[in-house]
């Protein structure tokens, strides 16, 4: 039975992208390194980005093309993992543990896996080379009520150099598939077109 209804946002998971390029052939090959939980998931919202070219012609729309763009959006979160800050956005640690953020680096693209909830079963994501911005810094002094703030980057999915930009479990996954989601980024087996 599928889903009639979707709902919620939670087990967000993130791998560094590495592009290997070879000298030779120059085809590039893509691998992931571990896939980390990024625990506190508030709201994600990755909205299609395309451009859509028209052609007119005997006074009607004669040819209609959409191009796509991969995704961009917000994610907002509790609170960013160390390890996230390290070796996606590029900042450091200096000798006293403290985080360094400076201009001579720059941010490396990662997988973002996540799962929504459904009625029957939980549908999950993955898209294969995101970037994100540097963290939003958002803060509010404490008054009567608590209120926490949530942490927000943009992220932006493109495609990889083969097109591949996102895949999601459907009503008949593979059982292995669906239970090892989270244990390596999953490539699809699609025939080249």
């Amino acid at each position: 039975m599928a889903n009639k209804i979707m709902y919620g946002l939670k087990n967000v998971h993130y791998a560094k992208l590495t592009e290997t390029t070879d000298p030779i052939s120059g085809e590039v090959t893509y691998s992931y390194g571990t896939v980390k939980a990024w625990p506190g998931a508030v709201s994600l919202s990755l909205e299609p980005q395309s451009d859509v070219l028209k052609e007119y012609a005997d006074d009607v729309e004669w040819y209609v093309q959409e191009s796509n763009n991969g995704y961009e959006g917000d994610f907002e979160y509790e609170v960013m993992p160390e390890d996230f800050r390290e070796n996606i956005l590029g900042e450091t640690k200096d000798s006293k543990n403290v985080f360094v953020e400076t201009n001579l680096v720059s941010t490396t693209y990662f997988a973002l896996l996540f799962e929504i909830n459904g009625d029957v079963a939980k549908r999950r994501n993955a898209f294969y080379k995101c970037s994100a911005t540097r963290e939003k810094n958002d803060a509010k002094t404490k008054s009567e009520n608590i209120e926490a703030t949530h942490g927000t980057v943009t992220i932006t999915a493109i495609s990889r150099g083969d097109g591949l930009i996102k895949s999601s479990t459907g009503e008949n996954v593979n059982a292995s598939v669906y239970n090892n989601w989270y244990s390596t980024v999953y490539e699809p087996q699609i025939a080249s077109t």
